[in-house]
Parts: structure tokens; C-alpha cells; sequence
């Protein structure tokens, strides 16, 4: 028997992994040693159940196995090995479809689902933002402060970027306090009471990368360190 065979289970688990909606998102926040580990074991999962299938098969269709013999290539337990892969493809298809079909946003519930498990603190603060609307003030490398709610979960892939909607904006002091600057919701309400029919998309795009602190944003908290009271100027 040839070894090389082996690799057609292992890019079957492999797909799987990296593919399906279920999986994917937990093992792209893993390291790659323990993706390959994990793809063996999917893999031979997929062999186990496509050498019985394929068992199945050519003892109800006999003359299929005859077939198959005039063909030249000839390698033990190619044919099986190959059927693994294939079933790990359409299952994997097949999986994503109807989960697509059946739950909205599935994508992002399962997103939501590996970022509780293997989310740095940062992440975490996002996605408890997203899923409950509350505020969130983040800091940048270069002082600028947004206080929004995330609106975006996203994979990360490389270089990875958060999507908010500002509710205020300022920058930090060189004593670190925090002057908020920019009241985008007065903005808003004002858009609103004109009556104005176009969509104002207002959502920011920030690199990770950038983010130095992120922490919840109460407005009645923020206020007490506010010697004016009017949640403009706040130092945290």
C-alpha cells in the first residue's frame, strides 16, 4: 500500500475543519500544529466510515469492483481513500447549506461561539458589545477616543478589524483624561427631526491593531468624574 493515499483523508479533515461554519472559526484562532493534529483525526474519521460505505457498495454492485479493475491505476484502497474525501466535501457543503438555510446569522453564532472560547479580553469586550448593544469606549495608539457599540464580528484572519457606530468621539489629554468632542447622536436626532429619507451610514472601521484599552461606557459613571456634568469631558 501505497502512503501517499493517507493524504486524501487528511485534506478531507483539513477541509472540513477550515470550511465548515461549525469549525472553522475555532481552529483559524488555533495553532497550526494542533490543526494538522486535528485534521488526522477527522480524517481517519472520514476513512473509518467511507472503507465501510465502500465495502457496502461493492458488495451490492459486484460487477462495480470489475469495472474498476480495467482501469490502470491500480493502488490499494486509492478508491476509498478518494471516497473520504469526497464525503468530507459534500458533508462539509452540505452542513453549511442547511445551517444557512435554517438559522439566520448562523455564521456569526458560531463565530460568537469559538470567540468566547478562545477570545483575548479585547475580543470578548467586543462581542459582549455586539450581542448586547452596550457602550463600549475604545482608545487608539494615536489618542483618539470613539464611544460605540460594535456592530460587526469578524474572523481573525491576518490583520483583523472591528466595525462600530460612534455615539462620541474625543481624544485623551497628555494627563490621559478624556475629552469627548464630537455628540454623534445629536447628529442623528437631528438628521431625524428634518425628516431626511437617506440612509446616514456613520459606522468606522478600526484596525485591531490600533487599540490599546477598551472598557464599558456608563454615562451616569462617567458624569461623576465630570466637574461639569454634562458627560462632555470625562477622565478614565
Amino acid at each position: 500500500m501505497s502512503w501517499s493515499i493517507l493524504l486524501l483523508p487528511l485534506l478531507g479533515g483539513y477541509y472540513y475543519l477550515t470550511r465548515c461554519i461549525r469549525t472553522k472559526f475555532r481552529y483559524k484562532r488555533l495553532e497550526r500544529q494542533r490543526l494538522i493534529f486535528d485534521s488526522s483525526i477527522y480524517g481517519f474519521g472520514f476513512l473509518l466510515v467511507s472503507f465501510v460505505l465502500w465495502l457496502l457498495i461493492t458488495w451490492r454492485f459486484p460487477s462495480l469492483e470489475l469495472w474498476l479493475v480495467k482501469i490502470p491505476l491500480q493502488i490499494d484502497f486509492f478508491y476509498p481513500s478518494l471516497f473520504s474525501f469526497l464525503l468530507a466535501y459534500g458533508w462539509t457543503n452540505a452542513f453549511n447549506t442547511l445551517k444557512r438555510k435554517m438559522t439566520p446569522n448562523v455564521e456569526n453564532l458560531y463565530l460568537s461561539k469559538a470567540i468566547e472560547k478562545t477570545g483575548n479580553s479585547m475580543q470578548l469586550d467586543l462581542l459582549k458589545s455586539y450581542a448586547t448593544q452596550q457602550l463600549l469606549m475604545i482608545t487608539l495608539r494615536n489618542g483618539k477616543v470613539y464611544v460605540g457599540i460594535a456592530t460587526e464580528l469578524n474572523e481573525p484572519d491576518g490583520q483583523s478589524y472591528i466595525r462600530i457606530l460612534p455615539f462620541y468621539s474625543g481624544y485623551r489629554t497628555e494627563s490621559l483624561d478624556v475629552q469627548l468632542t464630537t455628540d454623534y447622536l445629536s447628529v442623528y436626532e437631528s438628521i431625524r427631526e428634518a425628516g431626511s429619507q437617506e440612509d446616514v451610514n456613520t459606522e468606522m472601521v478600526i484596525c485591531e491593531e490600533d487599540i490599546i484599552t477598551t472598557t464599558f461606557y456608563e454615562q451616569e459613571i462617567f458624569n461623576r468624574f465630570n466637574d461639569t456634568g454634562d458627560g462632555e469631558n470625562s477622565s478614565a
